[in-house]
């Protein structure tokens, strides 16, 4: 369902927001949505109103979620007749009515007789829909009782084949493109706000980095002269290319779902992640007793300069960290939706190729000593400790953090390799980790900002208030330390070791320097 022109049934209290315009003033006690208040305006008003129902006793298993003034309610027949008249009765006062257009109900097809029973008998009049649009995709249940998602992206891909329809077969090198229009590109094919297309995404991310970090100073209606970019970067523009247009004539994406018809079914959620030279990736699914295996979220990112220079293992350990946190995630938005009284039982299986990482976790630190980068493993582990916890302290969860081989790990092993494509003699991802044709030799870090004589000052005082001596505080006028840091930081320097190494390489020059006694 969604609310009628939530946001003019808001009223300022107790004040008068004055509006002033280029040629008028205006007054108003209303939230003025876009000028003072932004959606957040909603979360005290409506969104407290909703928790409101959802924490009703008389509710038990019920989900009930709120995006800004789109509300969903799942659950079963009775309870979701009982939510809607709760709803409906406690928002109508607060003048938050419904668009009856934008109030469609899906039913599964067994339980559609229960349904207009159930409606005649609340004295509710609500026809059934054959499918609903939601945050831009649209819902509908098939004859098997799942519950279907249509991405809608088949009029996004045509605009993205639009794009390049005028290159030549195999001729990348000539398509004429202004920076927007890359960008759009990279929008069309890469849109995923539901995380299930984790390939497409990172098509477009390297073609998005690529074409920024080459034509950093192009205004966005120019033109981009492919021809200036470096060696490596035509290939790599090609290879990207190559890879975004495989999905460009693809048909309408549809995921499907089954539907749990008994509340009490347990609901297995399976983590696996895994790293590569170039990047890591993560795979999550879900099962029940009723249900094979799917996916509900996966991922895939590029390791930056820094990060490709790590230990094999300390990526590991960064893949399964942000697995990890996208499992956290889920479990927290739905602990926020759901009813009180929910007993669903959730059973999380967490498995990881690398026996390092699996080790690590589970609380083995003696090895970590011996490992490089070994305050950086700290803190992952750390962190790692951190959304275990948070997943163990949930209710009715059962976590389970265990070996997998690497041989079955297959899924997240190929999403971590996409950008291991081959560019002559380097691969995508290496390329993608060089600093751009007009970047100072100096570093990559220190190109992509130049820094100011003033933030030089500032940066040099920050570093003076760590050394007690003041020995640092004598080179404020010296440029060389802020770009000492960013080299330090580019190859995988952790901000502790620079300023330990800082403070040894200037006591080692004061002791040079005092006089014998």
């Amino acid at each position: 369902m969604d609310i009628l022109s939530a946001f003019y049934a808001l009223r300022l209290s107790n004040c008068i927001l004055q509006l002033a315009t280029s040629d008028t003033n205006f007054a108003t006690i209303r939230s003025a949505f876009g000028v003072c208040f932004g959606p957040e305006g909603l979360s005290i008003t409506l969104g407290t109103l909703v928790d409101r129902v959802r924490t009703c006793p008389a509710l038990v298993a019920c989900l009930l979620a709120l995006f800004v003034d789109d509300i969903t309610i799942q659950s079963d027949i009775v309870t979701i007749f009982t939510a809607a008249r709760l709803l409906l009765g406690l928002l109508l006062p607060f003048s938050f009515r419904v668009q009856p257009r934008k109030f469609k109900c899906l039913v599964a097809r067994r339980l559609r007789e229960a349904f207009a029973e159930e409606a005649r008998r609340s004295h509710i009049d609500v026809p059934l829909a054959d499918s609903a649009s939601l945050l831009g995709y649209h819902f509908h249940f098939t004859d098997d009782d799942r519950l279907v998602m249509d991405c809608a992206r088949t009029g996004r891909l045509a605009s993205a084949k639009a794009l390049i329809s005028t290159v030549p077969h195999g001729d990348w090198l000539s398509l004429n493109l202004s920076k927007r229009q890359y960008f759009q590109l990279c929008g069309d094919v890469g849109y995923d706000n539901v995380k299930l297309h984790a390939e497409e995404r990172a098509s477009a991310d390297a073609l998005r980095a690529l074409i920024g970090s080459a034509f950093v100073a192009t205004p966005w209606s120019a033109h981009c002269d492919l021809h200036d970019l470096l060696p490596d970067q035509k290939k790599a523009f090609i290879v990207i290319m190559k890879w975004m247009s495989t999905f460009l004539d693809a048909g309408p994406c549809h995921h499907g779902s089954p539907t749990r018809f008994s509340p009490a079914e347990d609901i297995t959620l399976n983590l696996t992640s895994d790293a590569s030279l170039n990047g890591g990736a993560f795979s999550i699914t879900c099962s029940s007793t009723s249900a094979t295996p799917y996916v509900i979220w996966e991922d895939c990112w590029r390791f930056k300069s820094a990060q490709r220079r790590w230990h094999s293992n300390c990526r590991e350990l960064l893949s399964l960290l942000r697995g990890l946190r996208a499992l956290t995630d889920l479990l927290e938005a739905r602990a926020k939706q759901v009813s009180p009284g929910d007993q669903s039982k959730w059973r999380i299986c967490v498995e990881c190729d690398n026996k390092p990482s699996v080790l690590w976790s589970t609380g083995s630190t003696q090895s970590i000593r011996r490992a490089l980068e070994r305050r950086t493993i700290e803190r992952m582990v750390t962190a790692v400790a951190d959304e275990i916890a948070f997943a163990r302290s949930q209710p009715n969860v059962q976590f389970s953090l265990s070996h997998l081989p690497g041989r079955e790990n297959t899924r997240s092993d190929y999403l971590s390799r996409l950008h291991d494509r081959s560019c002559g003699s380097s691969t995508l991802g290496e390329i993608l980790c060089r600093p751009s044709a007009k970047a100072s030799p100096i570093s990559a870090v220190a190109a992509q900002q130049e820094p100011s004589p003033q933030e030089d000052q500032d940066a040099v005082a920050l570093l003076s208030e760590l050394d007690e001596g003041g020995t640092l505080g004598r080179l404020r006028e010296s440029v060389q330390i802020p770009r000492y840091v960013a080299d330090s930081v580019e190859v995988g320097a952790s901000i502790s070791t620079i300023i330990s190494s800082m403070e040894s390489a200037l006591r080692i020059r004061e002791t040079r320097r005092s006089p014998s006694p």
